[in-house]
């Protein structure tokens, strides 16, 4: 997991969970993770890394904090699909944002619906070096990543002190394996579908060092894990009387929030 200001939790891709670590240089550790807890998030993170084709939303609520030190919660609906090893996309409508991202495998394309602007930078040939490469050059960092990339268990737990299984509790009616992890600066939470098909149901990032130590929080719901989605769906076409700008400037402007 990886601390960032709250305003790019809105930044890229879909926001899945904020990535252990971008890169392979990353501090290898040796949490200690409850044994229950262990399992149930290495079936979720099997389950995931062997969807081929898949689509899922994203109710997401995410804190800003004010200089007063005043919360504001902000929302967003994101909807997200994913074809291995090189095709994504994310429709985000909400408070924040309302955006449209595009990876096809060479290029990353952004189309900020409000502003009527779009950037397109070419990138890595795979889902997970694409991801790396937007934080090593541009700082963006996915909240909920890990559940797109190749391997979910690795990079979940790649920066976790300590993981706990607090319980069988509910997300929206479904019964879920409740973990709780500890990081330096973060602690989060997810909620697991109990049976056949282990599928995260709730994330929780909650930033200790940040402020008034604001929280993510993502619903998710809407699985195909037999999605059939094809290339055209990936693939970027500028609209008419949309003008094209340099990706971070466009990035910059997104953090503007009231004060």
């Amino acid at each position: 997991m990886l601390l960032r200001r709250v305003g790019y939790l809105t930044a890229v891709l879909a926001g899945l969970l904020v990535r252990g670590a971008f890169g392979e240089d990353a501090l290898e550790r040796r949490p200690f993770i409850d044994p229950k807890a262990d399992e149930a998030l290495h079936r979720m993170s099997d389950l995931l890394a062997a969807a081929k084709q898949f689509s899922f939303e994203a109710h997401v609520m995410f804190d800003d904090v004010l200089d007063s030190g005043q919360k504001i919660q902000f929302s967003s609906l994101r909807k997200i699909k994913i074809r291995r090893p090189n095709k994504a996309t994310s429709d985000v409508v909400g408070d924040a944002d309302n955006e449209q991202i595009w990876y096809d495998g060479q290029t990353f394309s952004v189309l900020d619906r409000n502003r009527k602007l779009y950037s397109t930078i070419k990138v890595p040939d795979t889902i997970d070096k694409m991801m790396d490469f937007l934080f090593e050059k541009y700082h963006i960092a996915a909240p909920l990543a890990d559940l797109i990339i190749s391997d979910p268990y690795k990079s979940s737990v790649r920066n976790v002190r300590v993981g706990s299984y607090v319980g069988l509790h509910y997300v929206k009616g479904v019964k879920c394996h409740h973990l709780a992890f500890r990081q330096d600066n973060l602690d989060w939470q997810i909620w697991i579908e109990v049976g056949d098909k282990p599928l995260p149901r709730k994330l929780v990032i909650t930033f200790r060092e940040l402020t008034g130590q604001p929280q993510f929080v993502a619903l998710i719901d809407q699985w195909d894990l037999d999605a059939k989605l094809p290339d055209e769906i990936f693939a970027f076409k500028a609209p008419e009387g949309a003008k094209q700008t340099e990706l971070k400037p466009m990035l910059e402007r997104r953090e503007e929030r009231p004060k």
